[in-house]
């Protein structure tokens, strides 16, 4: 565990910015009992990668994600590089019940990768709240984005001209009118 941070609120969000590395080896566990994640958090935050900022998680469990928000209506802007070795990359847990149903954000225009061939899941989801993914111009997934929903909630998935995904991309679940 490298970075743990509970839940903001909807009007103070907290708001995390990383301009360099932020590591972590996949062994031991936070206090969110997720598992050996190298960022978690609960609802309500914000984060910003900048174009420097590198999240890694360089082996270990397979729990063990570069992030794993247990809540909802969070957003993260990646400029730079996530990466795991053994886990998925993004996993929303939604175990938060006073912030999982509100919805999740990623906004990449950076690099994704999870897996050491990139065959990984870069962002999944176990199936409370809504899941927005774009991948803009320029940006790199390389691994598979796996959203599961419950519910009324619909997933987002949009890929600008000139995005890469090497995966798959793939969703489970009905939602309801």
């Amino acid at each position: 565990m490298s970075i743990s941070m509970g839940t903001g609120t909807s009007s103070n969000p907290n708001v995390m910015n990383i301009a360099g590395t932020v590591q972590g080896a996949g062994i031991g566990t936070g206090p969110y009992n997720t598992g050996p994640n190298v960022i978690e958090f609960g609802g309500n935050t914000i984060v910003n990668i900048k174009s420097t900022g590198r999240i890694v998680q360089t082996g270990g469990a397979n729990n063990g994600e570069t992030f794993n928000p247990t809540g909802g209506n969070n957003t993260i802007n990646n400029y730079g590089s996530i990466e795991t070795t053994t886990s998925s990359a993004i996993w929303f847990e939604g175990s938060d019940t006073s912030t999982a149903g509100y919805g999740n954000t990623i906004n990449n225009y950076g690099t994704i990768r999870a897996g050491t061939q990139g065959t990984g899941t870069v962002v999944g989801n176990s199936g409370n709240g809504r899941i927005v993914f774009t991948d803009n111009k320029g940006a790199v997934v390389k691994g598979n984005i796996a959203l599961s929903t419950t519910g009324s909630y619909v997933n987002l998935v949009t890929l600008y001209n000139g995005s890469t995904v090497t995966g798959s991309i793939g969703g489970a679940g009905v939602a309801q009118s």
